[in-house]
């Protein structure tokens, strides 16, 4: 029903459930704490208005618990995923050889009460999607076995990573920190992300965009956006063509 009435109120420029966009990973410089989905039913996509993007923290921090605990409910906010605890770890780890529980963020998760035993197992399945991402390439969900899929039932686009897209196009992190994190440190060239959220304003750029003939009839600032990933299914041939 969610889609129904966006198809309705978005016309041309509603946005599809499940669509890829395929995007640098370096792209995604920020991740939302707390994540959305929290709030959310996570199948298709959403449009939410608000100021759930307004805030930028540069900080670091050990974990998701952390950070929230230090703002003292001044949240939503987006952080660098630079400086996030279990990023900085997983470099650490799997790029200059750091022992796993000698890392911040392990030790953080421990005195949290998190088991050796759970972090070990967390380890592991870090270091084989590792494995597998340099041995047989990034694959989408669609193109892993079904056995190998992170969710069984239902699209397998479901459990790509999965964005945020702000006001101005800033692609935000939600979910799937593992696989972003590998995807950087292996400084892939694309990933497969799906949109979870566009804010309300991003959607009203893409609905412009959708209704005008020619590029000349958008304003500086969305004809800056025309080679944005999440534009390319709503610009018109001839948009395009006198946009570029």
């Amino acid at each position: 029903m969610r889609h129904v009435r966006y198809d309705l109120r978005w016309n041309d420029s509603s946005p599809e459930p499940y669509r890829l966009l395929w995007i640098d990973p370096d792209e995604i410089e920020y991740l939302i704490v707390p994540s959305i989905k929290d709030d959310l039913i996570n199948r298709g996509t959403h449009v939410i208005d608000g100021d759930w993007d307004g805030t930028i923290v540069d900080t670091s921090f050990a974990t998701y618990k952390e950070l929230v605990d230090r703002m003292d409910g001044d949240l939503p906010v987006l952080a660098p995923f630079s400086r996030y605890g279990f990023y900085r770890a997983i470099r650490s780890y799997l790029l200059e050889g750091e022992d796993w529980t000698e890392t911040e963020y392990y030790q953080s998760q421990r005195t949290s009460g998190v088991s050796a035993s759970k972090l070990e197992r967390y380890r592991r399945s870090v270091d084989d999607l590792y494995d597998s991402i340099v041995t047989n390439g990034y694959k989408t969900q669609a193109e892993l076995p079904e056995s190998a899929r992170v969710m069984k039932e239902g699209p397998p686009e479901y459990d790509e990573i999965r964005v945020n897209i702000a006001r101005d196009g800033t692609f935000v992190l939600d979910d799937c920190r593992n696989r972003l994190s590998i995807a950087k440190l292996l400084e892939l060239d694309e990933v497969p992300v799906r949109v979870l959220v566009r804010h309300k304003r991003w959607q009203e750029i893409r609905e412009t965009v959708a209704t005008v003939d020619h590029a000349d009839e958008l304003s500086d600032e969305m004809t800056r956006l025309l080679d944005h990933p999440d534009l390319q299914d709503v610009i018109s041939e001839s948009a395009t063509a006198t946009g570029k």
